[in-house]
């Protein structure tokens, strides 16, 4: 188990450095385009004026949810960067699965890119046999990072903290039950670590989405949620932030609750999620002005005022993150190897 947490650790301090969602009603998820992957035939230079039509980005998440609003908050500067609207196909399920393929087998050509979570993608390689590898995109950036919480009921008469629902759990093994956005994912795994150090037997429900596992929360179907801090923003009114899976409370704005290990004098490491933008493998060599067209726009748009001033609206700004493409690349490429030494805790 040291040798476990001493991994993760690794893991997070590579991803997450600091991590900020309130979302409008999403719109009806735009039409999927199922079109086999073409070879694209680079266009000579001097006449190459990319992006000449809409662009597409395909998502793996629920409308609505944490990686949903992330991204339409950044879309509107990411568009004005492009010169182009950019049209959100949603392809949800199998823990992003459905999504990561459709992006490896899109066109290389610039046009179609997506959202990739970490360590989400990497714990898909590992664990599902995708038809996809690591190989199989080319990385544009990360633009988000966030902390995970454990959620509890705002009612909750069984216990009052964190130390007294791990009593409670203890004395009544797989009584206690917790939601979580999927199996493959941070939350999972700290709920899997926990379980481990205090010695305790949850029932944990999966769902697909991180949407449906807090309005689970919510409407009394479950006990408790992990999740991370700023996609369950929509709820923190109805639920107990009972305590941050990270080794500070930085988001004392947002909540006084103690980290989970002062709270249990436990050493779960610090959890957390990334998101950034994936592009299907052969656009970097292919077309390598678009590369960095796209990268230039989605530093741009991030350095936007305008999207500075909208996230602190929507008290997101914490969760911004950036890396560059050649530092996503890096962490992705380096949690690859650190998450195939741990990745056989997700079979429990």
């Amino acid at each position: 188990m040291k040798k476990l947490i001493a991994l993760l650790l690794a893991l997070v301090m590579v991803l997450a450095l600091a991590a900020c969602g309130t979302a409008a009603p999403a719109p009806a998820p735009a039409a999927q385009d199922t079109a086999p992957k073409e070879e694209a035939e680079p266009a000579p230079a001097s006449v190459d004026n990319f992006p000449e039509k809409p662009l597409k980005v395909i998502l793996g998440y629920s409308p609505g949810g944490g990686v949903d609003v992330s991204f339409r908050l950044l879309q509107p500067y990411l568009e004005k960067e492009l010169g182009q609207p950019i049209e959100i196909v949603y392809r949800e399920g199998a823990s992003g699965q459905i999504a990561w393929t459709g992006i490896a087998d899109a066109t290389a050509d610039g046009y179609t890119f997506g959202v990739y979570a970490s360590p989400m993608l990497e714990f898909s390689i590992l664990t599902q046999n995708p038809s996809y590898t690591i190989e199989s995109f080319d990385f544009l950036g990360t633009y988000t990072s966030e902390p995970q919480i454990m959620l509890g009921q705002k009612n909750e008469t069984r216990w009052s903290n964190v130390a007294e629902l791990l009593a409670y759990a203890k004395d009544h093994p797989g009584e206690v039950t917790f939601s979580t956005n999927g199996t493959l994912n941070d939350a999972y795994l700290g709920l899997k670590i926990i379980e481990d150090q205090a010695g305790v037997e949850f029932n944990i429900i999966p769902f697909e989405g991180g949407n449906p596992a807090r309005s689970a929360l919510v409407g009394g179907h479950v006990d408790g949620c992990e999740t991370q801090l700023f996609s369950a923003q929509s709820v923190w009114n109805d639920t107990e932030i009972l305590a941050i899976v990270w080794e500070k409370n930085e988001y004392t704005s947002v909540t006084n609750a103690p980290t989970f290990n002062e709270a249990t004098g436990l050493n779960v490491p610090n959890l957390g999620q990334t998101t950034g933008f994936i592009l299907p493998a052969g656009v970097k060599t292919a077309f390598p002005e678009r590369y960095e067209k796209l990268q230039s726009a989605l530093e741009a748009a991030m350095a936007n005022p305008d999207y500075i001033k909208a996230l602190e609206e929507a008290g997101q700004l914490g969760k911004a993150y950036f890396l560059n493409a050649a530092d996503t690349t890096e962490a992705v490429v380096t949690n690859m190897g650190l998450v195939e030494q741990y990745k056989d805790l997700f079979a429990d």
